[in-house]
């Protein structure tokens, strides 16, 4: 019995220094890993650039002159002395001076309210032009570079005409290229 209970205790010993061998041995392989990261993100940045307007104007007193407004991210065309049949087509570049490339995903026209000549009221002027479509030499804007777009507009039989001022936006919506309206996680 004696012998028995030397031999569990030598066995119960033996396990006792095999698990703090392993735990020794563990603590020895085992190293904690920190990592800090820093981020940083592109600058996305889209601006009109500097527009220009085409005119055919058969009576020689109608002008279409397009500006950019709201720190360049808009652009809007004043039409003044318009008649029946006038038409101008804007063209502008939209630049990216930001370092990834923009896709330009919709355009927004705002038409704003005729001065008429007769006491500068302000008329709403539905009807009195018809746009055609803004279009672009390509859909994407290099990053740092820019891109030549065009629409026109042409004056309807409804427009007034003896000194009416017409005022027009445009507002372009751009997203990161390939990235859509939602972003990926």
């Amino acid at each position: 019995m004696v012998r028995r209970i030397r031999r569990s205790t030598l066995f119960s010993l033996i396990a006792v220094v095999a698990l703090l061998s392993l735990g020794i041995g563990y603590a020895a392989w085992t190293e904690t890993l920190e990592l800090d990261g820093h981020v940083t993100t592109a600058n996305f940045d889209v601006q009109w650039g500097s527009p220009s307007a085409a005119e055919v104007d058969d009576h020689g007193n109608g002008t279409c002159v397009p500006t950019r407004t709201n720190n360049n991210n808009r652009l809007l065309v004043t039409i003044d002395n318009a008649y029946p049949g006038y038409s101008c087509t804007v063209t502008v570049n939209i630049a990216n001076p930001g370092e990834v490339n923009a896709e330009l995903e919709s355009t927004t026209r705002f038409e704003g309210n005729s001065q008429t000549g007769n006491g500068g009221q302000d008329d709403p002027y539905p009807n009195q032009f018809n746009y055609t479509p803004f279009a672009c030499a390509a859909s994407v804007v290099p990053a740092g570079g820019a891109v030549s777009c065009q629409f026109g507009i042409e004056a309807t039989d409804n427009v007034q005409e003896g000194g009416a001022v017409y005022q027009m936006s445009i507002e372009g919506d751009f997203q990161v290229e390939g990235y859509g309206t939602n972003p990926p996680d």
